[in-house]
């Protein structure tokens, strides 16, 4: 699968365990940004893109990932 075919897909909901494990196997690099009270860190591959999602909002953990690999 291309990283484009990638790209196109949807985020979707993934439980902490299932983020965990696909961080570590595609060795994704995480990216942080803060906007207000909130907090993100977007978790990028080799080529620069966005593979999954870890939000903190309203002190709450919401991971997401990339629908085809969820």
């Amino acid at each position: 699968m291309t990283d484009s075919d990638i790209t196109t897909q949807p985020f979707v909901d993934a439980s902490k365990d299932a983020f965990d494990t696909l961080v570590s196997k595609l060795s994704l690099t995480a990216k942080s940004s803060l906007q207000c009270q909130d907090m993100q860190n977007d978790y990028i591959n080799e080529d620069g893109h966005v593979i999954a999602t870890h939000e903190m909002i309203a002190c709450q953990d919401v991971y997401q990932v990339r629908q085809n690999l969820a």
